[in-house]
């Protein structure tokens, strides 16, 4: 390092000058969490968080938010998702041990895109009848942070599948239209297709995503196929 030169200290590398003590079992750090509510014990005034994937986290109830996770509690059966920004615990294996307080929690959109995107995460190689590519980590990350950058709160949010090579299907029902937009995740380019069911018309381009014009694009084609179906 020349004189002068600052050390940036990235979280990877906090965490790891941390652990790298024998006496530090866990630290704490901002993080957000989501998952489901599958239990609440109001007397000892807990409750119990499912993440993505089965995992179960226990903590305190808070009475700031005691409503929002009574309610999230009574809509479990019908999967009602929540996001809670926390300070959260991590131990030695960098795994989410609990909580030491919540900042603020939201019951989520079904269709809420990050949720959907970490649904994905949990998935393995072979996860379609022995055949399927894992989606690449970073290219989910990537993906969410591109719609929480650029896709507008008004505009309706897509259902989004897996694509047996690693790739995200993204899809919309716009009044008589069918759109699908296979977005690749390594590429990250994305083949725009849209159908209208009355019509016959078929329309087919690619999009490149790694651009903002790209998103704009998706954007506006979106925008477009909403206000001729309302």
């Amino acid at each position: 390092m020349s004189e002068g030169e600052a050390a940036t200290l990235t979280a990877k590398v906090r965490k790891r000058l941390l652990f790298s003590s024998s006496l530090t079992t866990s630290i704490t750090e901002e993080m957000t969490l989501r998952g489901s509510i599958p239990e609440v014990d109001q007397d000892r005034q807990s409750f119990e968080l499912q993440l993505t994937g089965g995992r179960k986290l226990s903590g305190p109830m808070p009475e700031e938010h005691r409503e929002t996770i009574l309610r999230a509690f009574q809509e479990y059966r019908i999967q009602s998702k929540i996001q809670m920004d926390v300070v959260g615990i991590l131990d030695r294996r960098q795994q989410i041990g609990g909580w030491t307080s919540i900042r603020d929690i939201v019951i989520l959109d079904p269709l809420d895109v990050a949720l959907q995107l970490e649904e994905l995460r949990i998935l393995d190689d072979g996860w379609l009848d022995g055949e399927g590519v894992k989606p690449p980590v970073a290219g989910l990350e990537w993906l969410a942070a591109c719609f929480e950058a650029h896709y507008p709160d008004e505009l309706p949010l897509p259902r989004i599948y897996p694509t047996p090579a690693g790739g995200a299907q993204l899809e919309w029902t716009l009044g008589s239209n069918e759109v699908g937009v296979e977005v690749d995740l390594t590429e990250r380019i994305g083949e725009w297709h849209a159908v209208n069911l009355v019509s016959g018309e078929d329309e087919l381009d690619s999009l490149d995503l790694k651009t903002a014009p790209g998103w704009s694009s998706l954007m506006a084609r979106i925008r477009n196929l909403v206000g001729t179906s309302s």
